[in-house]
């Protein structure tokens, strides 16, 4: 572009996720950075010494004109062709930014890139847990000393104080600080929970899910039942099922097409009973969710959101002692165990890893993914076998064969 003026910076729109940059052609180096919130300053960009790429704020857009920008970034670079390093310097100076500022930026710039599902985790623990420690400390200032130390006074909670110890690294690195104070801070061991469902769990849970949709009092609703069924037999995660629209389901190609998800654009084989399962679902008329809340909110319908509380009532359900029904007791079960069930019961089928992950989307299945025009009609196979497994343990005609993931993988039978 040409050089930057009041008519340039004040036009300069904001792209949607990410930042972008218009650089000055009359001073190299110089140029106005524009966040994808519209947040608009003066920056200059340069090699120190080592010949790293180093990028030094001058100032806000909203405080300086341009020409003052520009004049202030003169005098940044002259230090440089002198040997100076004028952002490392400003990190040592009281102007310095402090972790607030940091976590500001990170959000406005980095966050905002994020799927949901990431971007609220990381905004609780800079809320909780980053900010009331660090927050109005300088950067630069941190020590690794005390990065230990909050570190270990949150470990009643280990996982999360990991969590948070890696976002904490992460917002350092953003701030291009070099000595990074997490480096070296040993994590606490995460103990990894593993759930698998017997067939006689799969028994009384679907027992518990037709019984209570047939309830006269306190019924579970047609649509909850539909969205438990379907993770069963699909090994959906939560929110995909959740978020599901008629649209994405190809019912004749037995194929649900997501657009987006955990691990991006993904295609889910539908088993015969599945498919079945989505053929007598109920539809409210103009809903685009499978998995609709029934009623609208200002003129719209909307998916269901949280199902924790009839899913712990299914549980509560499915534990209660009846009399000639299997003992079980699955007070402890999440819906993500019953997608473990999913790939449970087809290792206990005899399917191999490989054909189990591309079922599921899994990352490490990208080169399993590469043949799926070819594998489409092995994987439908596979899984009719799971789900109809699933469904006859549910049904309590026959129980499922369940083998642990973990020998699996040691090659045990």
């Amino acid at each position: 572009m040409s050089k930057l003026t009041r008519r340039t910076v004040e036009g300069a729109e904001p792209k949607a996720g990410k930042t972008t940059f218009l650089w000055d052609d009359s001073l190299k180096g110089f140029g106005l950075r524009v966040t994808a919130t519209g947040a608009k300053s003066y920056i200059i960009q340069f090699r120190n010494r080592e010949g790293q790429s180093r990028r030094l704020t001058i100032g806000k857009a909203s405080t300086l004109t341009p020409e003052e920008a520009r004049n202030l970034a003169r005098l940044r670079l002259a230090e440089v062709a002198h040997g100076r390093d004028p952002s490392k310097e400003k990190r040592t100076i009281r102007e310095a930014p402090t972790m607030k500022d940091i976590a500001v930026r990170f959000e406005e710039e980095h966050m905002v890139v994020l799927k949901p599902k990431t971007a609220g985790p990381y905004r609780r623990l800079i809320d909780n847990r980053i900010l009331p420690t660090f927050g109005t400390r300088k950067v630069e200032e941190i020590t690794r000393d005390e990065v230990k130390t909050w570190h270990r006074k949150m470990s009643s909670t280990p996982v999360e104080a990991n969590r948070a110890l890696s976002l904490l690294s992460k917002l350092f690195n953003f701030a291009e600080r070099e000595d990074n104070p997490t480096k070296g801070i040993r994590k606490n061991k995460e103990q990894a929970r593993e759930r698998y469902l017997s067939g006689p769990e799969l028994f009384r849970l679907g027992k518990a899910i037709t019984d209570l949709e047939q309830a006269t009092k306190r019924k579970l609703s047609p649509f909850l039942a539909l969205a438990f069924r379907l993770i069963l037999l699909t090994g959906m995660r939560r929110d995909e099922v959740l978020t599901l629209r008629w649209e994405y389901i190809d019912l004749d190609a037995g194929v649900i097409r997501l657009p987006d998800s955990k691990t991006g654009k993904k295609e889910v084989v539908l088993s015969t009973a599945a498919v079945d399962l989505l053929r007598r679902a109920p539809q409210l008329e103009g809903s685009p969710w499978v998995v609709s809340q029934p009623g609208r909110t200002g003129g719209e319908y909307h998916h269901v959101t949280n199902p924790m509380k009839s899913w712990a009532r299914v549980r509560e359900e499915a534990s209660r002692k009846v009399e000639d029904l299997p003992d079980v007791d699955v007070t402890d079960v999440t819906l993500h165990d019953c997608r473990h069930a999913f790939a449970s019961v087809g290792v206990g089928a005899g399917l191999s890893l490989p054909a189990i992950g591309a079922l599921l989307g899994h990352t490490q299945a990208q080169t399993t993914k590469r043949y799926a025009h070819l594998a489409k009609d092995p994987m439908r196979l596979a899984a009719d076998l799971i789900a109809g497994e699933i469904e006859a343990a549910m049904s309590g005609t026959e129980g499922a064969s369940v083998h642990d993931l973990k020998d699996a993988r040691k090659g045990k039978q």
